[in-house]
C-alpha cells in the first residue's frame, strides 16, 4: 500500500517510534482504492501502562493530497517568479553597462548602480519564501527529518 519510494523511510520511522517511544508522524503516500497514490499524514502515539511501557499504539491517516499538491504547486510557482526575477535584475545589470559604454563619464556612477542592482538580487536570495528553509515541502517532509 506503500509508495515504493517512501517505503524505506516510512519503516525507519515506525521502527525509531518503536526503539524510543516517541510518537510517530510521517508524510508519504499511500495507495487509494482507486489505485493512484495519494499523499498521506500518518500519526500514532503510544499508549502506555501505568509502569509506563508501551501497551499498544493508537494512530490515525489523513489525506494530505490536495494541500500538498497545492502546495508544491505553489512552491513550483514562487520558484518561477524568482528565477524571473533575477532575469530581471541581470537585464537591468546588463542595460546600465551598456549605457555607460556610450557614456563614459557615467561609468562611475553606473558601476555604483549596478552594484546596488547586484545587492537586491542577493537580497532576493536570502529573503525569496521558496528557499529549502522556507518551503512547505522540500524534499522530506519536515516530521520525517
Amino acid at each position: 500500500m506503500v509508495h515504493p519510494d517512501d517505503q524505506e523511510r516510512a519503516w525507519a520511522r515506525w521502527r525509531h517510534s518503536l526503539a524510543t517511544g516517541e510518537p510517530y508522524e510521517i508524510e508519504y503516500r499511500l495507495r487509494h482504492r482507486s489505485g493512484a497514490y495519494r499523499w498521506t499524514l500518518g500519526r500514532a502515539q503510544p499508549v502506555r501502562d501505568p509502569d509506563g511501557r508501551i501497551v499498544r499504539w493508537i494512530g490515525t491517516c489523513t489525506d494530505i493530497d490536495e494541500a500538498r499538491r497545492t502546495a508544491e504547486q505553489k512552491d513550483l510557482l514562487g520558484r518561477e517568479l524568482s528565477h524571473r526575477i533575477q532575469n530581471i535584475f541581470a537585464v537591468v545589470s546588463g542595460l546600465i553597462a551598456l549605457s555607460a559604454r556610450q557614456h563614459p563619464e557615467a561609468k562611475g556612477f553606473a558601476a555604483d548602480l549596478r552594484e546596488r542592482i547586484a545587492a537586491l538580487g542577493r537580497a532576493h536570495e536570502l529573503v525569496r519564501p521558496n528557499t529549502e528553509e522556507g518551503s512547505l515541502f522540500p524534499g522530506a517532509p519536515p516530521c520525517a527529518r
